[in-house]
């Protein structure tokens, strides 16, 4: 019988913090975040600016990034830099604070231009919004930068390839202009915001979302000024979480760092999900300005999807999600997302039951149709995983014929093999991200062996009980051969693939006695069939 998920609750298990760890961003230095006000008491303290902090039993939110309300505001000017033109006023205006403005005045074009540059903290995603109370009868276009890190904001002539001469500030987000060995051709990075002096003071929004940066540098191209007060930005990541911060589950240990890695995870989780028509279409052609406006086939345009990255790819994966929906079940519970991401890539299921890796948005995707074969089983992995934590039965109803195809595509390249072992370079899918030489490798093998564990628990959850025992003979089959070809008594490991005999992965149990005993015994293949 399927069954509700037991993790739907105000504590969650310390697995969670594994999962969520694999989504590690950047911890961020001293940001005034949300949770601050509920740091136990601790005025203007949080775990991720106070130098020394100690966890109190159920005290939780302090550990949370993401903000209470889709509105955040930036929380210092990080730096200012006249160049060659002036920055005239106080650059705190640009905070908000007494309700002034600053002055940005060029005498060139952007090469020249004065930089001011705004940290938000963490890092953000979303529209940036500029409140510009006067300008030159002629203005200077007004342009906006994005960075993750000052490491990588363009400043230098050399930098990421060049970028500073067209988009000083900015770090690279297209993935085929100024990447190393590539030299940066032309803007692909700044928005622009239109100015018409006739229509000023005015809120300027940027028309364009921008997700995963914590520093903003505004620039001007071309001579002129322009008074720039108050900026703030949409938050546009989990759009349909009315308070981002409201979590439905929560970890805390007595560990500081491992509470910390784990809403770092969930709060990366949350960065990376938006509504599904903010994809990204690969490749920009020369001269495409940045835009995030392509809809994810077959996704319900009205719903949440989770890309693989809030900057790029900007697109469903199937091994992302692997790690994503975990996540999600178990802080947000933004069930809807994971469901609008996993239909959207079952939809796009080939004839012969292949999965492809990720959503086909735009032509690098679509010439990629074919290429991960490891990826189909991570579609399996996902369903079976959904189930698990959901209870779904009619999600896991709808999408069992695709399932069983998807498996049976697996199986069709197991049989290509008269030693019963997939080898996904056979079928011409061997572009995948584990421990790949393209040959008959223990990692893709233990992936199906998996998958079908999985298949038989679901057939049982459905009442088939003959499917259920045809896939665990499968499984036990599949086992056997992993064990019989692929397992290296000398060493206590698995060999990479039956390939490459002489290389081998870590010993996947403890060995049975200690170390320290040199007649201890090499174990058996661990893999019971």
């Amino acid at each position: 019988m399927p069954h509700p998920s037991p993790y739907r609750s105000r504590l969650v298990r310390t697995a969670a913090a594994v999962a969520a760890g694999a989504a590690l961003l950047t911890l961020p230095p001293a940001s005034a975040s949300a949770a601050s006000a509920r740091g136990g008491g601790r005025t203007g303290a949080t775990p991720w600016t106070a130098a020394s902090w100690t966890p109190s039993p159920g005290d939780w939110r302090p550990y949370v990034l993401a903000p209470t309300g889709h509105t955040v505001t930036p929380v210092r000017v990080l730096t200012t830099d006249p160049r060659g033109g002036a920055v005239q006023g106080d650059p705190d205006a640009v905070l908000g604070k007494g309700g002034s403005s600053v002055r940005l005045v060029s005498t060139g074009d952007r090469t020249t231009s004065p930089l001011l540059t705004l940290d938000f903290g963490k890092d953000v995603g979303g529209r940036v919004r500029i409140h510009v109370t006067g300008a030159s009868a002629t203005p200077p276009k007004l342009h906006v930068c994005f960075s993750e890190s000052q490491q990588f904001a363009a400043a230098g002539p050399t930098a990421n390839s060049g970028e500073a001469a067209q988009a000083p500030g900015c770090d690279t987000a297209n993935i085929w202009n100024g990447y190393p060995g590539q030299p940066y051709t032309y803007d692909s990075d700044s928005h622009t915001f239109t100015l018409d002096p006739a229509h000023l003071p005015a809120t300027l929004t940027d028309p364009q979302i921008r997700g995963g940066f914590r520093y903003a540098t505004l620039f001007l191209d071309g001579p002129g000024s322009v008074d720039v007060g108050a900026v703030s930005l949409d938050f546009a990541a989990a759009p349909k979480q009315q308070d981002p911060a409201a979590y439905q589950g929560w970890f805390l240990s007595s560990d500081n760092e491992l509470n910390k890695i784990w809403y770092a995870g969930a709060y990366t989780v949350q960065l990376d999900t938006w509504m599904s028509d903010t994809a990204k279409s690969w490749p920009y052609t020369g001269g495409e300005a940045d835009h995030a406006d392509s809809q994810v086939p077959y996704a319900d345009p009205g719903q949440e999807v989770i890309f693989d990255g809030a900057k790029r790819d900007r697109i469903v994966w199937q091994g992302d999600l692997a790690v994503q929906a975990p996540v999600t079940y178990l802080s947000t519970d933004d069930v809807p997302a994971v469901d609008n991401s996993l239909s959207s890539l079952a939809a796009q299921q080939l004839p012969d039951g292949f999965v492809p890796a990720e959503s086909l948005v735009g032509q690098h995707n679509e010439d990629e149709i074919r290429t991960y074969g490891e990826y189909v089983t991570w579609f399996v992995d996902n369903a079976y995983e959904h189930w698990l934590y959901t209870g779904d039965r009619s999600f896991l109803d709808r999408w069992w014929p695709a399932l069983t195809k998807a498996t049976g595509w697996l199986e069709s390249v197991r049989q290509q093999d008269p030693q019963g072992l997939i080898a996904f370079g056979e079928a011409g899918s061997c572009g995948h991200y584990g421990y790949s030489d393209c040959g008959h490798e223990t990692y893709v093998n233990a992936l199906y062996a998996r998958n079908l564990d999985q298949m038989a628990r679901l057939a049982a959850a459905r009442g088939d009980r003959s499917g259920a025992a045809a896939y665990t003979a499968r499984a036990g089959q599949l086992k056997k051969a992993i064990n019989d070809q692929l397992w290296d008594p000398a060493t206590g490991a698995y060999r990479l693939s039956r390939e490459t005999p002489t290389r081998t992965r870590r010993t996947p149990t403890p060995p049975p006695c200690s170390p320290a005993s040199p007649t201890r015994p090499r174990p058996a293949a661990p893999w019971p069939t």
